[in-house]
């Protein structure tokens, strides 16, 4: 009962402080998730202490996360660790020697065995660590021996989820966030092919594990964002965005992140005289927009009278109506508002920024 409370308490502080930091937040694939079965959610790892929360408000569930054991070592942090659930996990880089010892793990693997045996989920990021990469890192094989040895005690009905976390920008306050759920692998259907017939089901199987984890990177992968460099992402998402966007569209209302991401990366993935074709055509439209003082939606196609009037009509009685609480908002806000900022500007490194703010967030507008 308390550790329902404390998590719709969680969950709620997560939403609000998400809110704050971003425009918008779109979820695609929500449908994928299953209420009634053991979830083993494995995402990617771009934003630091800012993904883990995404995650929360995407999967609209407070799973019990993993997390390195050094976080453990700022004593500051314990309590909100404890508070939270986070069961620790020791990373072989993180020991004296750097070879780290896999028995330190067992009670970590253990408890995850435990709460996806009460159909509960867990979460982690088989990167191991986050990063600024515009690509997926090296996945390990956590998840993998997991999910294998949760199967091996008797839990039933697991999935294992992998889920994209998309950021039209790291750096700027209120951009555009996207929680992107792709396809579950159902254990219980799917077990032989990662596990021989006549072999065990075993986090120590090392074949199986091998198996599982190259397919949890693979749809993990169809689902992040994967580019060979930050400019490369920069360029097919602006490329994205011009394709899609259309004569009917509002000139405020962006293009949706998760169709300008897909496009985006099926661009990245074209043959190299086609992506070198599309980087030029991108960089020569932009610079003619940058001539001529305007923006793509500037020129996306003509705007009618009609509609035009009665959106203004309706934003100015709207205006009216609202005018005084937007100004009691403005007040109450406009301090930590601007401690935020200011807090995030003294952070230089992107991932890190993102964390700070949240963090900032949290803290002050309570």
């Amino acid at each position: 009962m308390v550790r329902r409370a404390v998590d719709r308490v969680l969950a709620v502080i997560a939403s609000t402080a998400l809110r704050l930091l971003f425009r918008s937040i779109e979820i695609e694939g929500l449908e994928r998730l299953p209420r009634d079965r053991p979830l083993l959610v494995v995402a990617n790892h771009f934003n630091g202490f800012v993904d883990p929360v995404l995650l929360i408000r995407g999967l609209h569930r407070l799973p019990r996360f993993l997390a390195k054991a050094s976080l453990w070592n700022v004593v500051v942090a314990r309590p909100f660790l404890a508070l939270a659930g986070i069961i620790p996990v020791h990373r072989p880089e993180d020991s004296p020697s750097g070879s780290g010892d896999s028995s330190e793990n067992v009670s970590t693997f253990r408890t995850c065995h435990e709460v996806l045996g009460r159909g509960e989920v867990v979460a982690l990021f088989p990167e191991g660590t986050t990063h600024d990469r515009p690509s997926l890192d090296k996945v390990r094989t956590g998840a993998a021996r997991i999910a294998l040895g949760a199967k091996a005690v008797g839990v039933e009905g697991l999935m294992v989820v992998p889920v994209g976390l998309v950021f039209d920008s790291k750096l700027a306050l209120r951009s555009r966030a996207a929680v992107r759920v792709g396809e579950p692998i159902d254990l219980d259907e799917q077990i032989g092919v990662y596990v021989d017939d006549g072999d065990e089901v075993s986090e120590e199987n090392r074949t199986a594990v091998r198996r599982l984890t190259a397919e949890i990177g693979d749809r993990l992968r169809a689902v992040a964002p994967e580019y060979d460099t930050v400019r490369d992402r920069g360029a097919f998402g602006r490329a994205a965005a011009v394709a899609l966007r259309t004569p009917a569209m509002p000139a405020l209302e962006p293009v949706p992140l998760v169709a300008q991401e897909e496009l985006g990366q099926r661009l990245a993935e074209r043959p190299e005289p086609e992506r070198a074709a599309v980087f030029d055509a991108t960089a020569r439209y932009q610079l003619d927009l940058d001539l001529a003082k305007l923006a793509d939606a500037d020129v996306a196609g003509p705007t009618r009278a009609g509609p035009l009037l009665v959106r203004a009509i309706v934003v100015t009685v709207f205006a009216v109506v609202l005018a005084p609480i937007a100004v009691l908002g403005i007040i109450v806000n406009i301090v930590p508002y601007w401690i935020v900022i200011a807090v995030g500007r003294r952070v230089v490194v992107p991932v890190t920024k993102g964390t700070v703010r949240l963090l900032t967030a949290i803290i002050v507008f309570p």
